[in-house]
């Protein structure tokens, strides 16, 4: 009886916790010899240049589209917005008038063909 106790608790228990950690050992096992292989082959590439962000070559630059001479400058002006505002001594609450601007059509708009 002691030996089908023994057998039961081996196939059910044991076996698998050692299946388990056996497996989870050659994970690890794997995993290190991964990152070992990444950092040796990252030690061989260190000797060529290398930028700040990591590539390994310069990006190449490209033209602007649109020349600078292109377009015209548009000169804006600031205007300043005011609003009146005043309070009551006597009352409890503080009333704020703001005024809205009004809306300024300042450039005319033509389709290009």
């Amino acid at each position: 009886m002691g030996t089908l106790i023994f057998a039961l608790i081996f196939i059910f228990i044991i076996w698998p916790a050692i299946k388990f950690f056996w497996r989870l050992y050659t994970m690890q096992r794997q995993a290190r010899q991964m990152f070992a292989q990444m950092n040796s082959t990252r030690q061989q590439t260190a000797g060529q240049e290398q930028r700040k962000a990591g590539w390994s070559r310069p990006a190449d630059n490209k033209r602007k589209k649109i020349d600078r001479d292109t377009g015209e400058y548009v000169n804006y002006e600031n205007i300043s917005v005011t609003a009146s505002s005043f309070s009551s001594s006597s009352s409890e609450t503080d009333y704020t008038e703001v005024r809205a601007e009004s809306q300024i059509s300042d450039a005319e708009w033509e389709d290009i063909k």
